[in-house]
């Protein structure tokens, strides 16, 4: 079981928990047709698996996920505002990740001049399509969980 299980009320995702049926079916459909060109199979398989590896590490790092989450929530914070709302994270792990997620153009860091110099973080384009993508897995993770918690009290 997973620790500390969000405590979502799961009637406010109920098109997107409609739709995830839907997603797996197209992934399925998708994977079918493309493996489906005999001559590219082992190619395509090792270009998927590569491109898979690449696509994970961007979230990828203790913390990431965390982090994102914030910034997505407090909407353009303030590097202060990220350390005390994520007060398990010391500083330097902090400025690592958020340095990452930068490079990889999933955020935005803006520097406010003045005294004293203030950054503040904002999801781009890329990061914020990102973060909601990411929320149809952990909604599946959610109600999965539900049904074996259930399927065990019978």
């Amino acid at each position: 079981m997973v620790k500390n299980m969000p405590v979502f009320d799961l009637d406010n995702f109920k098109e997107l928990i409609n739709l995830i049926p839907s997603l797996q079916e197209a992934v399925i459909l998708g994977l079918k047709r493309e493996l489906k060109k005999p001559k590219q199979l082992k190619k395509i398989i090792k270009m998927d698996r590569s491109f898979i590896g690449e696509v994970s590490t961007l979230l990828q790092g203790k913390w990431t996920v965390d982090i994102l989450y914030m910034i997505f929530f407090l909407n353009k914070p303030f590097f202060n505002d990220l350390r005390n709302n994520l007060p398990e994270i010391n500083s330097r792990t902090l400025t690592t990740r958020l340095f990452s997620l930068e490079e990889t153009g999933i955020i935005k860091r803006t520097v406010h001049t003045g005294r004293p110099v203030r950054v503040s973080y904002e999801m781009t384009a890329f990061g914020r399509g990102l973060i909601l993508l990411f929320y149809p897995m952990v909604i599946y993770v959610i109600l999965e969980y539900n049904k074996r918690g259930n399927s065990k009290k019978k």
